[in-house]
């Protein structure tokens, strides 16, 4: 991964900020700043987000879950959509981000849909247990 999310404490010098920047790019990686730490920083705040609204328009029948994946790497140039993406992830894995989202910022947009827990509550966990979203026999 070419990001580096520096992050300073409430208490980190200036200079160690500069210091982390400037290694991340020594490595050739680019790095970015936040102003303070926030749930998920920032790469990983927005993709959940963004998992999540996916699964909201699959759940609504708005879009099948192969639709989506094919749309989202077409339009937006993923790799691989957010259903094969959670799958790979662990269904169980972003479950549990996303609770922890919404129990760290309380903000109902991270509550984790039906449709997910559900998958969750079977058993059905992405790759590693053969069956999840894009892997439809367990």
């Amino acid at each position: 991964m070419a990001l580096v999310e520096v992050v300073p404490g409430p208490n980190t010098a200036e200079a160690t900020i500069v210091r982390a920047m400037d290694f991340a790019r020594a490595i050739g990686k680019t790095p970015v700043r936040l102003a303070r730490q926030e749930y998920g920083f920032i790469a990983n705040r927005i993709l959940f987000i963004a998992i999540q609204e996916a699964m909201h328009l699959v759940q609504g029948g708005y879009i099948s879950v192969e639709d989506c994946d094919l749309a989202v790497r077409n339009a937006l140039g993923w790799p691989m959509g957010p259903f094969q993406l959670s799958d790979l992830v662990g269904l169980d894995v972003v479950e549990a981000i996303l609770d922890e989202g919404l129990h760290q910022t309380g903000d109902q947009r991270w509550e984790a849909v039906e449709l997910l827990r559900d998958l969750v509550a079977r058993g059905r966990l992405g790759n590693k247990t053969g069956a999840g979203f894009t892997t439809p026999s367990a």
